[in-house]
């Protein structure tokens, strides 16, 4: 093969890595989150040997550029440099069990093939802020809120879903997954698998789905409220990705196991 036949069958590519799983004896297989293609999983020969030079730059939650090769059924990573390590969420268990959780969203919600630069610039921006923020629950809160928006899963807040009414902010509604999101009183009583939704809730809600995170770190929460939202959208979740998360799970761990509150 000449070199104008490995530069026709090679391309660059830049992303996060976002999911691995060994396969065979020293390869793996790296799923990153790229602002070109989407979601993209790639193989990467022989990484797992300890005289691989690519190994330390395709490590969860690191911000790669790549050279990869085109090839029969997975494309083939043959050259990769950092662009950022995050070292934060390596370090910090809090931390991690927050990165592993977005990037478990990610991998699930992410298209695959399609690029989407907004979807990007989140996921980067989520890190950046796990990485240094104070209060990692809001952080994956406001994270979720703007997933669900750009991926076109975002719950219905503003007007019931059932009968079209617009909803009261300063009444409890309801909370129902199934139906789309948030349910004026009168119907929400009426369908099964519905949930009281406060006032607090709902309000917190709205404001995580419109405001930049800048905006949202300024809030002062009382720490019920914080763990209330997060109840209400794994009940959402759980419904759009039709399964659990197995790093939610390790996230109550940890807090039970730390004495985690509100932050974390």
């Amino acid at each position: 093969m000449n070199n104008l036949e490995r530069r026709l069958r090679s391309y660059r590519l830049s992303g996060l890595v976002i999911h691995r799983r060994d396969m065979g004896e020293a390869d793996r297989v790296v799923t990153l989150l790229t602002p070109q293609r989407g979601r993209i999983a790639l193989l990467a020969k022989g990484v797992r040997k300890v005289t691989s030079r690519k190994a330390g730059h395709l490590e969860l939650f690191t911000h790669v550029r790549l050279q990869v090769a085109k090839a029969r059924t997975w494309d083939i990573i043959t050259q990769a440099d950092t662009i950022r390590a995050f070292p934060g969420l390596r370090t910090n268990l809090r931390r991690t069990s927050h990165a592993y959780y977005v990037a478990e969203l990610l991998y699930y919600l992410a298209p695959e093939g399609e690029g989407d630069e907004a979807l990007f610039s989140l996921a980067l921006e989520t890190f950046e802020h796990l990485e240094r923020a104070f209060n990692l629950l809001l952080v994956s809160r406001w994270f979720e809120a703007h997933l669900l928006r750009i991926t076109g899963f975002q719950p219905q807040l503003y007007i019931c879903p059932a009968c079209g009414e617009p909803l009261d902010v300063e009444r409890t509604n309801y909370w129902n997954p199934a139906e789309g999101g948030a349910l004026c009183p009168r119907c929400g009583a009426a369908r099964k698998g519905s949930r009281p939704l406060p006032p607090r809730v709902l309000k917190l809600m709205r404001f995580l789905h419109t405001h930049t995170f800048d905006h949202v770190q300024k809030l002062s929460l009382r720490p019920d409220v914080l763990l209330e939202l997060e109840e209400f959208m794994h009940m959402y979740l759980r419904h759009v990705l039709e399964r659990d998360l197995r790093s939610l799970a390790f996230i109550r761990r940890l807090r039970q196991e730390m004495g985690g509150g509100s932050n974390d």
